[in-house]
């Protein structure tokens, strides 16, 4: 929306036009406009009648900001076929470092990657890195119930067997070739792969749904391999795991995100904003 007029004016007519996301000169005001009003009792009526305007522009801001995240949180179990990405780019990347993270945004280098871009992304308070060595390529918040989990992988086989694994047959390159192998795990319940994007890329996604029961401890249930002897287990049985399957380069990677039985849709929503806020290094 450009032009000039009063800001209601402004934002009357930014409304009508079914935006994707607010000018930045219309985000200032409502940054001001919020700042300047009394948090008290007895508002002066004009400012009380240009509140409503400003209140909603900036819900829509920060709804347009993460526009994938309400489907997503709905769908959080099996057969999601939601797209993620890209949402307004987060702010410059640091290197992902060991233990506890301050709220920003960081690069993740893919588990057995060989000339593929890291993954941006950002996090809220409370994220940790997963790797005691860099550079690392996983992200998680919280233990036991309520665990979240955020990863990057370029997968090189896959388990049949998690309870013995032993040679992990090889793949075809294609994400439908990996897809297709992760649906004949035991123990797991794959849903049909389904098209959709991730961060501006074609991707499938699908879950993995564990058992409630699994013949061995949840440390030693390997799903998949990556280069480096680098493998994927349980850390809970009837975990889920969503993964994004997509082609970057020539090359395959995944994304996948984790949650234990008991995540709270709270935390789920927090989960999914960390996907969403995902980029390539491209």
């Amino acid at each position: 929306m450009t032009g000039s007029g009063s800001f209601d004016d402004r934002v009357t007519r930014w409304l009508r036009t079914g935006p994707d996301r607010a000018p930045a000169d219309l985000l200032g005001d409502v940054v001001a406009g919020t700042a300047t009003v009394p948090q008290r009792r007895g508002v002066r009526r004009a400012a009380a009648a240009r509140w409503p305007l400003a209140a909603a522009a900036a819900v829509i801001v920060a709804t347009v900001t993460w526009a994938t995240l309400p489907a997503l949180t709905r769908t959080a179990g099996p057969g999601a076929s939601q797209g993620v990405g890209p949402p307004v780019s987060p702010s410059p990347s640091a290197r992902l470092g060991a233990g506890v993270l301050a709220p920003g945004s960081y690069a993740l280098t893919a588990a057995g990657g060989d000339g593929v871009p890291d993954l941006l992304v950002a996090v809220p308070a409370g994220w940790r890195s997963l790797c005691d060595a860099l550079p690392c390529f996983a992200l998680v918040s919280g233990v036991g119930p309520g665990r979240l989990g955020l990863a990057y992988w370029q997968v090189e086989g896959v388990y049949p067997e998690p309870c013995r694994p032993i040679g992990a047959p090889s793949l075809g390159p294609s994400p439908a070739d990996l897809a297709e192998a992760l649906r004949t795990v035991e123990g797991v319940s794959g849903t049909q792969p389904v098209a959709t994007t991730f961060g501006g890329h074609d991707a499938v996604t699908m879950d993995l749904v564990t058992d409630s029961e699994i013949p061995c401890e949840p440390n030693s249930f390997h799903i998949w391999s990556a280069a480096g002897n680098i493998r994927r287990y349980l850390e809970s049985a009837g975990q889920t795991i969503r993964l994004w399957i997509l082609t970057i380069d020539g090359e395959r990677v995944v994304v996948q995100v984790d949650w234990s039985p008991g995540t709270t849709e709270a935390r789920l929503a927090e989960l999914f904003a960390v996907a969403a806020s995902a980029r390539f290094d491209q």
